[in-house]
This record gives structure tokens, sequence and C-alpha cells, in this order.
């Protein structure tokens, strides 16, 4: 499709040839991603917590990833096994910053509230609420989510 794009740069099917590219792209995501599961070796304890507090730090729960890096320091400091796990919690925990983002700052969220936005301003209630409850959904059990919540709630007593 590349080069056919490149000689061709605007025909008619760009937009399928894009969905295509995106369809393409998602597959081979998921196929990394099932195939990299197959492949992991089974994991310690403290690899596995350690990773824990690594999806919680990603999720912007600093304050969650510090708790379980603590723990792994404090459990797992003696068991020397383990030391590669203890080290990596201890630099996690000096690079962590103080404070948790919350999601509301992602731009991908900013960019959903706009669309619900954009509905509910051109009267689609039913669209702007699929996204606030999908939000809802997702973040309702984030500890940091607290202003993507009342965000919501706000959006929700804009509608006339």
């Amino acid at each position: 499709l590349e080069p056919m794009t490149r000689r061709y740069p605007n025909h008619p099917y760009e937009k399928e040839v894009e969905a295509f590219r995106q369809r393409r792209q998602e597959a081979a995501t998921v196929r990394r991603l099932t195939q990299r599961q197959r492949l992991v070796s089974p994991k310690s304890e403290a690899q596995r917590m350690f990773e824990s507090g690594l999806t919680h730090a990603q999720a912007g729960d600093n304050a969650a990833a510090r708790r379980i890096w603590r723990a792994i320091v404090d459990v797992f400091s003696l068991v020397e096994s383990e030391t590669i796990w203890v080290r990596l919690a201890e630099n996690a925990l000096r690079e962590l910053p103080e404070t948790d983002s919350s999601p509301a700052d992602a731009p991908e969220i900013q960019a959903a509230f706009e669309k619900a936005r954009g509905f509910a301003q051109t009267g689609d209630w039913e669209r702007a609420e699929a996204i606030w409850k999908g939000l809802e959904i997702l973040y309702r059990h984030q500890p940091n989510a607290d202003a993507l919540l009342k965000r919501i709630e706000q959006e929700r007593k804009a509608k006339p």
C-alpha cells in the first residue's frame, strides 16, 4: 500500500487504505502482546509485584506504585535471589514523581471530552452520555481520577 500511496497520493481510496493500515497495526500489536505473554517465563513474587507497581505508575497512581515498591524493598531486601527486583524498586522510588498524575490531563481524555461536548452541544445527549458513562466505567476505581469524575458531573449538569 505504501508504494501505491506514494505514487498516487490523492487517490479516492485514502480513507479505506488508512482504515486497513490501522487494522493491520492493531492486529500486529495484539499478536505481539499475545506472543510476549506466551514467551514470558514464570515470575518470582518480587518481579510480579514490581510489575504491579509499574502498572500503577503508568496509570498515574504514583502513591500505589510507591507503596508496592517500598514493600518490595522491605520484604525482599534480604532474599538474595530477589536482589535485582529490590534494586529496581529502589531506583523506581527515587525516580517516581511525588505527585500523582490525573487521567483528566491526558490528551486522549481531553479529546473524548471534546467529542462528548460536541455531541451535547448538538443535542445528541445519548452519544455524549455514552462517552461520559464509558469514562466513569474506566476510571471510577482509579484513586487519582477524582478530577475526571468531577468534570463528568459538571458536564452533565450543563445539560439543559
